[in-house]
């Protein structure tokens, strides 16, 4: 009897795989040649030039302090919320605090495009692609009924084939009513190749129907169409450094445009389709405003506390444009309310563990003193990720959308982002202290250096000397950059209070300093440093 152990469609003949041979093949040239006389720009290495495994001191160092169920246990399906910020800090920097940045976890590129074959394909349809193609693109078609096919990637010119691709295309759409075609251009991986003008006019001007896919229909259409049908792209990837916007990932830095004749050619030819209205939406880039919701889910909800949620998500992302003074009115009205409702404490009702120094735990948007310190970004403006959980956010939230306008005009005039380690002052509007401190803590990637400690000191006596400048008499300061910014806890609140201790030494007018704590980690630390225990 003939026992099998492998599944009828992984029983053929191996075939090597072009990605992995051309891997191999550099991989043997250092070995014959040396590594200074070959580069290898094939696969990525997860070894160093030492052949250690590349992995950050950070990440290292927290997996040993995990317990072994913690690191084998799955992570939420949305991502670890630390976790998450800490790419978006990684990856976009100052940046993510001025922009909308969010980050979502994803199976990888291979799970997106398995969520394109299941949706996009009809069982025994097959997938379209390149001869250059990663081998699990195979493996993903057959386990989901359908097949992928090729076409070579390049001409006998070594340029892009769209003839190839084009035929392959043809002859698809004879055999079955829909083509998922994948195309990893520009910046492809793997070959790096970028299409030519072109190259770029046929992949564009292919007849494409410039519908939403019929799965839409039942869930009441896609309205954003209607504001990209008749727009017109000119070119693909983004040589931008900014990268919130996210195309420099989606389509790489190298810029691939069509020619002027191209563009001509398809406003033309959408002239002719039926549903035309006698302009063109865009030329560059499709834009949709969403006017129209398509689900119940985009509604804005009834019940007070989802509208409060949305509220704040919306004054976190609104820019610092000019605004009318009747929302103003209603706006200052509700803060106020919300504020007084949290509850307010008074820093006259709190009892010092040492002379002029205190220790609160609580919401630090609460206290009724002379100013409050926000940990800031350098584009000063707030945090524009809609209700995150920064200190950053919190402030500005119940401060109102004046304290963005403030602090946009204070930016407009200064011209460039502020340096770490200074501070300004704003009002606090409807917050129920007077002033505001905004302050740029380091922002600490792998270890601490001597700098990173120097600039932290500076926070906290930039603060101070404000503070005394402005004839002020007390400060409440937040734990500056230890959450957002991954500063050390114990060594924050270290350096923390030896500055404010050396500045107090001096004849000022700053009487009471309060160190604001929310988490109990910090309140452990600070009692211990303050002598509180």
């Amino acid at each position: 009897m003939k026992y099998l152990t492998l599944a009828g469609h992984a029983e053929r003949e191996y075939a090597p795989d072009k990605i992995f041979a051309a891997s191999q093949k550099a991989k043997a040239a250092i070995a014959q040649f040396g590594g200074d006389a070959v580069i290898n720009s094939t696969l990525g290495e997860c070894l160093d030039e030492d052949g250690k495994l590349m992995v950050l001191p950070t990440v290292e160092r927290m997996m040993r302090t995990m317990p072994v169920e913690e690191i084998c246990s799955y992570a939420p399906i949305g991502g670890i919320p630390g976790f998450n910020e800490a790419v978006q800090i990684s990856l976009f920097g100052q940046l993510s605090k001025r922009f909308f940045v969010e980050s979502a976890p994803t199976p990888g590129g291979c799970g997106a495009l398995r969520h394109a074959v299941w949706n996009f394909l009809e069982d025994g349809d097959a997938m379209l692609t390149t001869d250059w193609f990663w081998g699990p693109y195979r493996n993903i078609c057959e386990e989901h009924g359908r097949r992928l096919e090729t076409f070579p990637m390049f001409d006998e010119e070594d340029q892009f084939n769209c003839e190839a691709m084009e035929q392959a295309l043809g002859g698809l759409l004879e055999r079955q009513n829909q083509v998922l075609l994948v195309l990893n251009t520009p910046a492809n991986n793997p070959t790096g190749y970028s299409m030519t003008p072109e190259e770029m006019d046929r992949v564009a001007e292919l007849p494409y129907v410039r519908e939403p896919h019929p799965m839409y229909d039942e869930m009441g259409g896609v309205p954003a169409i209607e504001e990209v049908r008749f727009s017109v792209t000119h070119n693909r990837g983004c040589f931008g450094a900014c990268n919130f916007c996210s195309l420099a990932f989606h389509q790489g830095r190298t810029i691939s445009c069509r020619s002027h004749q191209s563009v001509i050619r398809e406003v033309k030819a959408l002239t002719e389709h039926p549903g035309f209205k006698g302009y063109i939406h865009d030329v560059g880039g499709p834009s949709a405003t969403f006017r129209r919701p398509s689900c119940q889910k985009q509604m804005i909800p009834t019940d007070s506390e989802r509208q409060k949620i949305l509220l704040r998500g919306l004054m976190n992302v609104r820019r610092d444009y000019p605004i009318d003074a009747e929302f103003l009115q209603v706006q200052d009205a509700y803060l106020q309310d919300e504020i007084a409702a949290k509850g307010i404490t008074d820093i006259a009702d709190l009892t010092p563990i040492q002379p002029g120094l205190y220790l609160w735990q609580g919401d630090i948007t609460t206290l009724r003193c002379d100013a409050i310190v926000n940990a800031a970004n350098s584009g000063m403006t707030g945090c524009y990720i809609p209700n995150h959980r920064c200190i950053d956010n919190a402030i500005h939230t119940y401060a109102g959308v004046e304290l963005r306008l403030a602090c946009e005009e204070l930016m407009e005039q200064q011209g460039y982002p502020e340096p770490t380690g200074q501070a300004k002052i704003t009002p606090a509007f409807n917050l129920p202290c007077r002033y505001v401190l905004h302050t740029v803590g380091p922002i600490i990637d792998g270890r601490v250096t001597q700098r990173n400690r120097e600039l932290l000191a500076s926070c906290y006596r930039s603060c101070l000397e404000l503070a005394a400048e402005n004839k002020l008499e007390s400060v409440v300061f937040c734990c500056i950059s230890t959450g957002e910014f991954h500063f050390p806890n114990d060594l924050a609140a270290e350096i923390a209070v030896r500055s404010v201790k050396e500045f107090l030494k001096k004849q000022t007018c700053v009487k009471k300093v309060i160190f604001n704590v929310f988490k109990d980690l910090d309140k452990e630390i600070y009692a211990r440093l303050l002598g509180a225990n």
